[in-house]
Order: C-alpha cells, then sequence, then structure tokens
C-alpha cells in the first residue's frame, strides 16, 4: 500500500483520511477468522457454503478523487471474490464475474434447479468452481449512475486483459489495457479502431436498454450477434 501510495504521490492529509475513514475495514479480518472457528467448532464447516466479497472498491487519488461510487475504474469496481464450498477444489479462476452471479449460483449449490429460479440475470458460477469449460460470454458490466436515476448514467466494460468504459454526459469512450495498465492511466482509445465496435455495441444496447435517452436503440438481433462477437473475440485472444 505504501508503494502504490509513493507513486501516486498521494499527500498525508489524503493518507490521514483513509485510515480514520477506513480503519474499521480492518476488524472484518478476525470476525471472519471468528465464523471459520465457529463452523469447524460446530462441525457445520462441511456443509456450508461461504461468500466473501465487497460491495465496491476504493479510491486513492488514481484518477483525481477519494472514496468511492463517482467512477467505473478497477480501484472503484474492482472487489475480491472467494467462494468456499465443501469437497471442491481450491484454485484461483481469471474469467470476470460479479456479484449476480451469486445467486444463481447459491441456488444450484443448494439444490433449486433452473427451472425454478425466477427471472435471474446472473451466471451460475458452479461449473467454473468445478474446473469445468465454461460456455459464457467472457465479460462483465458496471454501471455507475447519480440519485436522480440516469441524470448521469456511465457504463463499462470489462473483458480482461481490456476495459472499455463510457462516460454519458461527455459522450466519450475510454479504453485500456489492463496489463500493461492496470491503474487505467492511459487511455488507448481510438474511434476508428475496429476492434472495438463489439464492445462499444454491447455498451450502446446496456444504456439503450437501461433508458437512457441517447443511447442508440439496437438493430433486431443485435444483442445476441454482439455477445456471440464478444464471445468469439475472447476465444480468439485465448487460443493466441
Amino acid at each position: 500500500l505504501l508503494a502504490l501510495l509513493g507513486e501516486l504521490e498521494i499527500d498525508e492529509k489524503t493518507i490521514v483520511f483513509f485510515v480514520g475513514d477506513n480503519g474499521s475495514s480492518f476488524n472484518p479480518n478476525s470476525e471472519i477468522g471468528r465464523l471459520f472457528d465457529y463452523l469447524d467448532a460446530s462441525g457445520l464447516a462441511e456443509n456450508t457454503v461461504v461468500v466473501l466479497t465487497g460491495d465496491h472498491g476504493e479510491e486513492f487519488d488514481e484518477h483525481g478523487g477519494t472514496h468511492h461510487g463517482k467512477t467505473l475504474y478497477t480501484e472503484s469496481v474492482g472487489v475480491p471474490i472467494i467462494i468456499h464450498v465443501p469437497g471442491l477444489p481450491s484454485g484461483v479462476r481469471q474469467e470476470p464475474v460479479g456479484h449476480l452471479d451469486f445467486m444463481p449460483t447459491v441456488l444450484d449449490l443448494m439444490g433449486v434447479h433452473e427451472q425454478e429460479w425466477p427471472r435471474l440475470y446472473g451466471r451460475n458460477l458452479l461449473p467454473l468452481l468445478m474446473g469445468k469449460a465454461w460456455d459464457e460470454a467472457n465479460f462483465v458490466y458496471a454501471m455507475n449512475t447519480t440519485k436522480r436515476r440516469f441524470d448521469r448514467l456511465d457504463l463499462a466494460i470489462y473483458q480482461p486483459p481490456y476495459a472499455l468504459i463510457r462516460r454519458s454526459q461527455k459522450k466519450s469512450y475510454e479504453y485500456y489495457n489492463l496489463t500493461d495498465d492496470y491503474l487505467q492511466q492511459r487511455d488507448l482509445y481510438d474511434p476508428d479502431d475496429p476492434g472495438l465496435a463489439v464492445l462499444r455495441e454491447l455498451l450502446e444496447q446496456a444504456a439503450y436498454a437501461l433508458g437512457e435517452e441517447t443511447a442508440r436503440r439496437p438493430e433486431a438481433g443485435a444483442p445476441d450477434k454482439a455477445k456471440a462477437a464478444a464471445k468469439t473475440k475472447a476465444a480468439a485472444k485465448t487460443k493466441l
């Protein structure tokens, strides 16, 4: 953390703000330990699924701001997701997933079959947790809006190692390669780059579906075509 603060040239006032505002974040570590101790002592550990995550990240002046909920950069939307399922092997998965994926996953683990689910937008992560092939689109969305709904609607799509951000007020895009620039300091967006057409179309579709008046109405069949193209593009990058 200190190395990161030094790299970003954060002043003493900002450091004091974060220590004071987020000191409570250290407390959950011990509480999580108490939870696991209880599960072990009570004999429930072998029959309990545990999901650990966060609702948001935190800004450390990477893009001129502090706190959270103001941007769609990795420092705000990137959070750890740890899912412990008794009997499943441990490991690290690189596929992008989101909070919407928790409910379908937990329902499946509880024995509630897919046909019994209400209308859910998330994806079942169980095949991914089991190390099986996961035939899902290799990207996730992020959204940020004001309290006055859609007064400002910013959207982002993360398809590692790339991220495309759509800024509604500025009517502009930002594009980043997270492998070389995880802190998203070098905007690579080129409106003439044909490789960005698929991701840009997906963001336009999402904006239209969410009710943004300036969003372009997608053509018939465009959502499925764009998602299929994104999956094909991701597969091609994986093979390379």
